[in-house]
């Protein structure tokens, strides 16, 4: 007997792919799948409260494209659909469960790992952002500079609007060395950094050979760009606070790509 499978798909929220495009594609992947008897896909919209996903689920045996958020998975929803075994979020990111809990009820919880190297470009873009003010420098250039030269060809020279600061040489301090934290320790190590790195758990591979892994108080210290890449954990919540800015070096450039509690 095949299983009954409820996928949640909320809008692309981008003109390059349409809800009824993300449809087709999740119809033509389940179809080809012939352990799938029956298939659902919800259209989800953001806020959904955990009583509508259960709702949903129903009978089925895997959910996909749940939000896992607090108070989203409790023993009374787990015994309210016993034949559920795999439930799947599609992003990254999840909040607090109890793992022992779906393990009591054999159930399977996984995120979907993508994009980590687009998210740890984009830590790279605010940090250089931060050092150089890209758009006011840009603006400047288009419509200040060559507008004043345009009028008066003895303008002055072009200036700098705002602090310029030199990556090269300088500490980039990586918390947490994961799917996102790793590619943007290497893209810090091209721009000429130094990097250290502190993990919950000590990283092994030659992947890693080019980070110093330090404590969390000695990349404080060190550090001149503290990069945060962790997941939203009761020992990672609040990590950055009065005490932890006081460790940093004056001047600390704090970079949070991770979850925003």
């Amino acid at each position: 007997m095949g299983q009954k499978i409820v996928i949640f798909q909320g809008d692309p929220g981008n003109g390059d792919l349409t809800f009824e495009e993300l449809q087709s594609r999740w119809e033509e992947g389940l179809k080809s799948i012939p352990a799938v008897s029956a298939y659902r896909i919800v259209r989800t919209v953001r806020g959904m409260q955990p009583e509508n996903y259960w709702r949903e689920i129903g009978d089925a045996e895997a959910a996909l494209g749940l939000w896992i958020t607090k108070g989203l998975m409790t023993e009374e929803n787990y015994k309210s659909h016993p034949q559920l075994r795999y439930l799947s979020t599609l992003s990254h990111g999840f909040e607090e469960f109890d793992p022992d809990l779906t393990r009591k009820y054999g159930l399977t919880v996984t995120n979907t790992v993508y994009g980590g190297h687009t998210i740890a470009q984009y830590a790279i873009a605010l940090l250089l952002n931060i050092c150089h003010n890209v758009p006011l420098h840009a603006d400047y250039a288009k419509d200040g500079y060559w507008a004043a030269k345009e009028k008066d060809s003895a303008a002055p020279f072009m200036k700098t609007l705002t602090r310029q600061i030199e990556l090269y040489g300088k500490t980039f301090g990586v918390i947490g060395l994961g799917s996102i934290g790793l590619p943007a320790a290497e893209m810090a190590h091209g721009l000429g950094m130094k990097v250290i790195a502190y993990s919950r758990h000590k990283k092994e591979g030659p992947q890693y050979g080019f980070i110093e892994q330090v404590s969390l108080d000695e990349l404080l210290s060190r550090a001149d760009v503290v990069s945060l890449h962790c997941p939203l954990f009761p020992d990672t919540e609040k990590l950055i606070n009065r005490d932890t800015i006081a460790r940093m070096k004056d001047g600390a450039i704090l970079i949070n790509n991770s979850r925003g509690g």
